[in-house]
């Protein structure tokens, strides 16, 4: 392959890395204008059939994934030469290996930032059936996102000695061998176990987590034997004994790195749920925000810290209906209330001589200064003091007349006469409380 050349409707620009299965080059497609990259298997691995297949593994498994975390396949094939390619997405930023060679090792914060989006990936992955069987730091990229979490996004890489669980064939799910990168890999991968699920992702992530924290993997050996020997008899430390790691931190990486499947996370979404919690309780930024609905299944996941309104649920609206139901009974209160009064019903004759006293008197006084107020049942009260009128020329006086209160005080009314009374007057609804009508208890 050299530049300029084309594959598909791809122009080969530049290469841009060599591996020992093969070559990665800038590629442009000749109408859109669209930047990719091109991976081609080497010429010498193209006699092998099984090294053909999963090649093209990797672009059928990442194909089938619908997640942001998984780089994205737009094209695979022969070339005209006879070469095996696939055409992916270009990717912008560094790996994991790179920044953790770069720095050393990882903060708490940001170690729990990245896993926890690359556990939400990997989740993706296993509802597919598909099992990673080779994460590293080297196939983790980290590229700038402005709307992920930290501003930038993991892409998990190479799915290409994948094991497809519903896959049939021996050939593809390689059982009886061992298969992975020795530092990272589980211990029934290292046995060659053809048992080999969803978990052994588990594993691997944890000592992903530890090489993070640490700078360092969880065995350190100088073969690959001795590391297969490590992952299944050693029991690995915890993290906090090579660098400044919280407890809770430290349970969560070695349950990812039991020895037993079972002992582990059941999968990837409750790891992922627990990593959230776990950022939460430390105050770290890592789960500001809930893990996805994708993310989470009914069974068996520890939920993580939410909002006191859930997202997914409907916001609940005031209920109204019992405030308008205290608006209508009040008038309908009011409505009785305003015939009632209206109605004519018979006095007693205590009542009518009250009355007809306090009109005599009231036409023999003639006009007032004030108003005179309505008789009410109350204790008796003081005369109103005689007032003198200021006059041009003297005018005769007249005789005193008495308060219409004194000439006749009426006795207590009885109910009847009190709403002949009100009868007189313009009908004035019930005192209705205000506080009675907006109660909704």
């Amino acid at each position: 392959m050299t530049i300029g050349d084309h594959i598909g409707q791809y122009r080969i620009v530049e290469q841009i890395g060599v591996g020992g299965m093969g070559s990665v080059y800038l590629g442009e497609h000749m109408l859109l204008r669209r930047r990719a990259a091109i991976k081609t298997l080497l010429p010498k691995h193209m006699a092998h059939p099984e090294l053909v297949e999963r090649f093209f593994n990797e672009a059928r498994a990442a194909s089938a994934i619908s997640d942001p975390g998984v780089v994205q396949i737009f094209d695979f094939g022969y070339h005209v030469d006879g070469s095996a390619y696939i055409v992916m997405e270009l990717l912008e930023g560094e790996t994991l290996s790179e920044r953790i060679d770069r720095l050393g090792k990882l903060s708490v914060g940001e170690t729990l930032r990245i896993a926890r989006q690359a556990a939400g990936s990997l989740f993706a992955a296993h509802t597919h059936a598909i099992v990673h069987r080779d994460l590293k730091p080297e196939n983790i990229y980290l590229v700038p996102d402005s709307e992920a979490q930290g501003g930038e996004r993991t892409k998990i890489l190479d799915f290409g000695i994948c094991k497809v669980r519903n896959d049939t064939d021996p050939s593809l799910t390689d059982a009886g061998t061992t298969i992975g990168t020795p530092a990272y890999m589980s211990p029934e991968q290292c046995r060659g176990l053809d048992t080999v699920d969803h978990r052994a992702d588990i594993y691997a992530f944890g000592c992903l987590m530890f090489h993070m924290l640490t700078g360092h993997t969880p065995f350190e050996a100088g073969a690959p034997g001795d590391y297969l020997i490590a992952h299944i008899r050693d029991v690995p430390p915890p993290p906090s004994a090579l660098a400044d790691v919280p407890p809770e931190v430290d349970a969560l990486v070695l349950r990812c790195l039991a020895k037993s499947p079972d002992a582990r996370f059941a999968t990837m979404a409750e790891l992922q749920a627990a990593i959230g919690e776990v950022a939460a309780r430390l105050g770290m930024s890592a789960s500001g925000t809930p893990p996805s609905t994708r993310a989470l299944t009914p069974a068996a996941i520890t939920p993580p810290i939410a909002s006191s309104q859930p997202v997914d649920e409907p916001i609940v609206q005031p209920r109204r209906w019992p405030v308008i139901g205290a608006i209508v009974l009040a008038g309908l209160l009011t409505v009785a209330g305003a015939i009632y009064v209206t109605m004519d019903v018979p006095a007693d004759d205590d009542a009518g001589a009250d009355v007809a006293a306090f009109v005599t008197a009231a036409s023999e006084a003639g006009p007032a200064q004030e108003p005179a107020p309505p008789p009410k049942v109350a204790p008796e009260p003081t005369p109103p003091a005689a007032t003198t009128t200021v006059a041009p020329e003297p005018a005769p006086s007249t005789p005193e007349t008495p308060a219409p209160a004194a000439a006749a005080r009426p006795k207590p009314r009885s109910k009847p006469a009190l709403h002949r009374h009100a009868a007189t007057q313009s009908p004035q609804p019930p005192a209705t409380s205000t506080e009675d009508l907006y109660d909704t208890r």
